[in-house]
C-alpha cells in the first residue's frame, strides 16, 4: 500500500527533477548563446529557444519549495535555514536574469546589448551556487563532514529518517 508520506516524496522528486532538467536548458543557453552565437541575430536565436519558457520554469521552483513545506516540514526547515544565503543568491541571480532576457531585446544599441554578458555571468554564478552546495551536500553523505566548499555558513545539519518519515 502506497503511503502518504511516499506519495508526496514522489511527487516533490518529480517536481525537483522537473526543475533542474528545464532550468538546466534555459541555464545551457544563457551561458553559451555568447559563444555559441557569431552574430547579434544568432545570439537572439539561441536566447529565443528559451523565450517562451524561461519564466514559466520557475513555477517548478516554488511549486517544489512550497510541496516541501506543506509535506515535509522538517525538512523544509532544516534545508532553507542552512541554505538560506545560498538560495538568496540563487533567487536574485535568476530575478537579475529574467530582468536581463526582457531588456536586452528592448533597444537596437550596442551599449544596450552589453546586458547580455550580464545576463550570462548571472547563469554562471545561479548555477556555481547550485552545483557548489550539492557538491558540498554531497561531500558531507559520503562521510567527508570536515570538507566544506561554500564555507560554514551553508552547513546543514543531517536528517534523520525518523524526522522524514
Amino acid at each position: 500500500m502506497l503511503h502518504l508520506n511516499t506519495l508526496w516524496f514522489v511527487i516533490l522528486a518529480i517536481l525537483w527533477v522537473g526543475f533542474f532538467v528545464l532550468e538546466g536548458f534555459d541555464f545551457g543557453v544563457g551561458m553559451l548563446h555568447m559563444l555559441v552565437g557569431k552574430s547579434e541575430q544568432e545570439r537572439r536565436a539561441a536566447v529565443s529557444t528559451i523565450g517562451p519558457w524561461w519564466d514559466g520554469n520557475e513555477v517548478w521552483l516554488i511549486v517544489a519549495g512550497a510541496g516541501t513545506f506543506a509535506a515535509f516540514p522538517s525538512w523544509y526547515a532544516t534545508m532553507f535555514s542552512a541554505l538560506y544565503l545560498a538560495l538568496l543568491l540563487v533567487l536574485a541571480a535568476l530575478m537579475a536574469r529574467g530582468a536581463a532576457l526582457e531588456y536586452t531585446t528592448k533597444r537596437d544599441d550596442e551599449r544596450w546589448r552589453g546586458g547580455r554578458l550580464v545576463e550570462q555571468e548571472l547563469e554562471v554564478l545561479a548555477t556555481r551556487g547550485w552545483g557548489l552546495r550539492e557538491f558540498e551536500l554531497t561531500l558531507k553523505e559520503a562521510g567527508f563532514a570536515d570538507i566544506s566548499v561554500c564555507g560554514d555558513w551553508t552547513t546543514a545539519p543531517n536528517i534523520s529518517d525518523d524526522e522524514a518519515w
